[in-house]
């Protein structure tokens, strides 16, 4: 009966099947095979967002990966995705939809360049080089239902002038309706060298801010208005005794992670009108205690990431995961991961550090490459 259904039901079908199974579909039969070839061809998204739970995506946090891990957390199995259809080795930063924002190598490793790809449909792309040519600034993306936007902010810039370095004052915007970057305008020189020194790549876009966490002193969360272009600062809760932060966004809130000093808990807070922080969850006592057992370095060593409906953490691609999910009806739980742990492919790598994106794959060609 199935090879009999006409074509166009069967491609609406393939729409809501995940990028593995609309792989295997492939090879079922030649009404198939033409189906999901096709849908694949179309560009429309596979599955629609928010259908089906995002995958997890083990990236090389240092130039130089042939490859990347991504876990399918519909049936808990890990695939390897090579990357040799990129012209160089790239470093992820976030992501975009089905798509990575990433970092590839430079004649001056120190300046940043941008580029987009898709492991799934091998898709790969650079960016338009930044109006002013910086190192180590902080990254934010806010995205859109039909487009996004890179905003960059502080850095490290040549000074013409006095022959040297200098931390960069300003902000930029990069949108892919118009593929160029444009000046944003000035920002405080305090908070650019804030960014600049103490601030990761990773920023979280929520209610029309970008956050990113500082860890200087003590761990604060900065946030910038896209609308306005002002900035805030917000202290980050139990700031002294953290031994490691992150920030995600959990049902369209801003949410930081946080492990504790001393073997303490992890707990997540999220943040409420008035810039105030509630606690909201607690690593479970003996999944905590597991999970660090199975690790080093306690809370510290830990990374996490997230979506509106899921929360990672995790440290290096063999070690087992935490994950604190929606499971429906608002209900959220935690379960275990196994890290990836195929013999012939994890040789030699069980040490290498990993960035985690979360994502939802698709197969489906983007018109923006």
């Amino acid at each position: 009966m199935w090879d009999l259904l006409p074509f166009d039901l069967l491609f609406q079908i393939f729409s809501f099947l995940s990028p593995d199974s609309l792989s295997r579909a492939t090879s079922i039969c030649r009404h198939w095979h033409a189906c999901a070839n096709a849908f694949i061809s179309s560009g429309l998204p596979s599955p629609p967002p928010g259908y089906l739970p995002p995958w997890f995506l083990a990236m090389h946090t240092q130039d130089r990966a042939a490859r990347c891990y991504a876990y399918n957390s519909i049936v808990g199995r890990w695939h390897s995705l090579p990357l040799n259809f990129c012209p160089h080795p790239i470093r992820p930063i976030a992501p975009i939809g089905s798509l990575v924002l990433c970092r590839p190598p430079t004649a001056s490793t120190l300046l940043l360049r941008l580029a987009v790809c898709n492991p799934f449909a091998r898709q790969y792309r650079s960016l338009p080089e930044l109006n002013i040519p910086r190192a180590n600034p902080a990254v934010g993306v806010a995205v859109q239902q039909a487009s996004f936007q890179v905003y960059i902010a502080g850095g490290m810039s040549e000074d013409g002038t006095r022959g040297g370095s200098t931390y960069e004052p300003t902000v930029e915007m990069y949108d892919s309706r118009t593929d160029g970057w444009k000046h944003l305008g000035n920002m405080p020189c305090e908070l650019a060298v804030r960014l600049t020194v103490w601030t990761q790549s990773e920023s979280v876009y929520a209610n029309g801010v970008l956050y990113w966490i500082t860890s200087a002193r003590a761990y604060s969360v900065m946030g910038f208005e896209v609308g306005t272009g002002r900035w805030r600062e917000v202290k980050a809760p139990e700031a002294e005794l953290l031994a490691s932060a992150g920030l995600v966004r959990r049902s369209g809130q801003l949410t930081l992670v946080g492990g504790m000093v001393h073997g303490g808990s992890c707990c997540i807070w999220e943040l409420r009108e008035g810039f105030r922080w509630e606690l909201v969850e607690v690593v479970p006592t003996e999944l905590g205690r597991r999970f660090l057992e199975a690790g080093q370095g306690g809370w510290a060593c830990t990374k996490c990431v997230g979506v509106d409906e899921a929360i990672y953490l995790y440290r290096d691609l063999c070690s087992a995961m935490l994950v604190w999910r929606e499971t429906g009806g608002k209900r959220w739980e935690w379960i275990w991961v196994e890290g990836f742990t195929t013999k012939k492919e994890t040789d030699g790598i069980t040490k290498f550090s990993i960035k985690g994106v979360l994502l939802h794959p698709s197969l489906s060609r983007s018109s923006f490459f």
